[in-house]
């Protein structure tokens, strides 16, 4: 049987709920925005509040930025989505299974999440990521790099250097998952 719970205003006035709001983490404010209707309005008409709490990580979980389309997708997200991608349960990008452990590599730019199984860590998998990437866009601009959870170890971020990106175009000239690995001529160029 279903009670709909209804808040008295009156009680707690939006402005104090918008306070405490302040200080809540994005996994917090994810948890708060299912509990009630009211919750839900006051958290997508103050977006700031989510972009605040994602910049108070440490380090700070990168801005959502997409290219025109992605896969069929809108270019751009609210923050509240961007944080049910980074924060929220998912499934892998490459095999569907349930990522629901504590360890999970996210490509946010890509929208790519990669559980921890080998094969969908292992290069053919990378390849095919920034393959397709580059296939549907022209450049790499848009691929910032990947920003990994773990409630027991932190946060840990990985950006892609320009060495990564002339791999990832060798990779795509040659249709060669194997030109992911570097190799002494690709070594030293344009450390970014």
């Amino acid at each position: 049987m279903y009670f709909p719970v209804t808040y008295n205003r009156e009680v707690i006035p939006p402005e104090i709920v918008l306070n405490i709001l302040l200080h809540a983490s994005p996994l917090d404010l994810l948890r708060v925005q299912i509990t009630s209707r009211y919750f839900r309005d006051i958290l997508e008409a103050n977006q700031h509040l989510w972009r605040l709490a994602r910049k108070s990580l440490n380090p700070p979980v990168p801005d959502p930025v997409l290219p025109k389309e992605m896969y069929g997708r809108q270019a751009n997200w609210s923050e509240s989505a961007y944080a049910n991608h980074v924060f929220g349960r998912s499934n892998c990008s490459f095999c569907g299974d349930s990522v629901d452990h504590l360890w999970v590599r996210s490509y946010y730019s890509l929208r790519q999440i990669v559980c921890i199984k080998g094969e969908c860590r292992s290069a053919k998998h990378r390849y095919r990521v920034i393959h397709s990437a580059l296939r549907i866009h022209d450049g790499l601009h848009f691929v910032q790099g990947s920003h990994s959870a773990s409630e027991a170890e932190g946060w840990s971020t990985v950006v892609y250097t320009s060495a990564t990106v002339l791999l990832a175009v060798r990779a795509r000239r040659n249709r060669d998952p194997s030109a992911l690995q570097p190799n002494a001529d690709s070594e030293g160029q344009g450390r970014g």
